[in-house]
């Protein structure tokens, strides 16, 4: 049994390692080494703001540019999605700045909450606007329209 395990994890690590790769266009371990930094400077309390800030727009902005230029529609949807979620996150974040601030380690929450909103392994922002945004945007819309005219 436990060898079975052990090739079905070296299997799901293998697995998320090409794709990484074949997502990023770097090697794994630069990825890695990128996300340790950042969350040390996060915990450390250096920098947390432009860090966190840095890491869900400098890399995002990257796929989204590769996206745009490649001939597959799917990651293309799969950045506007990520940049609608990011927006409204950024859009709560300001008007609550000062009380979200208190929260105790705000900073690493919202790291990791980047990240895992554009990993292609985990889809975060997929996983948010099927389950919240679509029903809400699809409620409103009509409202939404009549404001914009």
């Amino acid at each position: 049994m436990s060898s079975t395990s052990t090739s079905e994890n070296q299997g799901l690590f293998a697995k998320n390692y090409n794709l990484i790769q074949e997502k990023t266009g770097l090697p794994p371990v630069i990825v890695l080494a990128m996300v340790v930094i950042s969350f040390y400077f996060v915990v450390a309390g250096r920098f947390d703001e432009y860090v966190t800030n840095i890491v869900g727009i400098v890399y995002p902005s990257l796929m989204s540019l590769r996206a745009i230029e490649s001939k597959d529609t799917e990651d293309d949807t799969q950045w506007l999605i990520y940049w609608t979620i990011y927006f409204t996150f950024h859009l709560f974040e300001l008007f609550f700045r000062y009380l979200i601030r208190k929260i105790p380690f705000y900073f690493i929450c919202k790291l990791t909450f980047l990240v895992w909103l554009f990993l292609p392994i985990t889809n975060g922002a997929l996983f948010i606007y099927n389950k919240i945004v679509k029903g809400l945007f699809s409620k409103y819309e009509k409202d939404l329209d009549k404001a914009i005219n």
